[in-house]
């Protein structure tokens, strides 16, 4: 029996969902579940491989995502890791340099990208030196309410 390859979803020109079957909305779901699993699984990888970390936070929530490199970087596991900048800044950041992340996150702008240098303390309480870039990213409504 001859392969046959699924269709792969294209996010330039998505599939016309109004006339698909039921059968083919199952499919397309599917189909973009594994894809965006795969592309997740080869960012961790690829975090991992250059040592680098990833997060977000939200301004409207002050909720904080993290990659799972940068929660290993800081020693955090899923359940341990800073859920909020306010968390973050009360249990990761040195006390001595709280006032350089605040200046970073205040000089934030949209297509600016800010460079801080900061030390963290690490769970098992050693401290170590980290750059982080951010800048600010638009939500989906187009507000700059993302900090990545």
């Amino acid at each position: 029996m001859p392969f046959k390859k699924t269709p792969e979803f294209d996010p330039v020109t998505p599939p016309d969902i109004d006339a698909m079957s039921v059968e083919e909305l199952r499919n397309a779901l599917r189909n973009a579940h594994r894809q965006l699993a795969e592309r997740r699984t080869h960012l961790d990888l690829i975090e991992q491989l250059a040592g680098i970390g990833s997060w977000e936070v939200d301004l409207e929530t002050d909720s904080n995502v993290w990659s799972p490199e940068l929660s290993r970087m800081h020693g955090f596991d899923d359940d341990t890791t800073p859920k909020t900048h306010a968390e973050f800044m009360a249990r990761v950041a040195h006390p001595d340099d709280a006032s350089l992340i605040e200046q970073g996150m205040v000089a934030l702008h949209s297509n600016k990208t800010v460079t801080v240098e900061f030390r963290a303390l690490r769970v098992d309480g050693t401290v170590r030196l980290f750059q982080a870039r951010g800048m600010l990213v638009p939500n989906v409504s187009g507000a700059m309410t993302k900090v990545i």
